[in-house]
């Protein structure tokens, strides 16, 4: 069944997230983001609430971690994973994904903030957090999962099957990445940074979620998907999915 088949209209933002986006502790560089991210429909979509323990997952700079923090509040947790991507070529990148999320994690209105960093390739697929989550959150990583660096997906059923038995039943994993064209599959991961909703989707579903919807919040008919999700003619905004799924009894 076709994704397109399965959108769900776009929701209401709750007062509270839409507070948690208006956060003065954000920010300028971030706040400027948000005409083209729309992280209050975007996190509403994950039903994050106050008292939440969140993963914020491959976080890059953090985004979405401070949102996350401000939204859940002081009984709740963030967890901005990031993954330990093996080879020089990755070494840079991770670390300014790690200097960011630890400078976030030190600051004081941030003190729920809590940074995990493991190699996912450990144990077969590894995906570990210190207690039961109520929402996963992946933004503009997903396709990285089938890079070299993570065994070019060898690993991402397993590490979806970890992720899965770390959620609360009928807790949210939401995921958001770069269009590919049909029928690409993760083809175009490496090249041109992104994945094909309908495989991601299977992938999930596979390792025992239940999808339960999508949003098109992000979507950009005006890419045609040929070019790097990060050229500069898409001016930042290339055609993104948004997918939601759940924990079954």
């Amino acid at each position: 069944l076709s994704l397109a088949s399965r959108a769900v209209a776009a929701e209401a933002v709750p007062t509270p997230v839409a507070a948690a986006v208006a956060d003065w502790g954000r920010p300028p560089a971030d706040m400027l983001r948000d005409a083209r991210d729309k992280p209050a429909q975007t996190v509403a979509f994950s039903k994050a609430k106050s008292g939440d323990v969140v993963v914020d997952f491959i976080p890059h700079d953090g985004y979405y971690t401070r949102i996350f923090s401000a939204l859940v509040g002081a009984k709740g947790i963030v967890h901005p994973l990031v993954p330990d991507m093996f080879g020089k070529e990755n070494a840079d990148a991770w670390k300014e994904s790690t200097a960011s999320i630890l400078s976030i994690a030190n600051i004081h209105r941030y003190r729920n903030v809590t940074m995990l960093g493991q190699s996912l390739l450990q144990y077969g697929g590894q995906f570990s957090v210190p207690e039961q989550a109520n929402v996963i959150w992946s933004a503009g990583g997903y396709h990285e999962l089938h890079n070299k660096p993570f065994g070019a997906g060898a690993i991402v059923v397993p590490v979806l099957r970890q992720a899965l038995a770390s959620l609360n039943v009928g807790s949210k994993c939401v995921g958001s990445d770069n269009v590919a064209a049909k029928g690409a599959g993760f083809g175009a991961s490496d090249s041109l940074q992104r994945s094909e909703p309908d495989a991601v989707r299977a992938e999930i579903v596979s390792a025992g979620f239940v999808f339960d919807g999508e949003s098109d919040v992000l979507r950009n008919p005006g890419d045609d998907h040929t070019r790097p999700a990060s050229d500069t003619g898409l001016d930042g905004k290339p055609d993104r999915f948004v997918l939601r799924f759940t924990k079954p009894e």
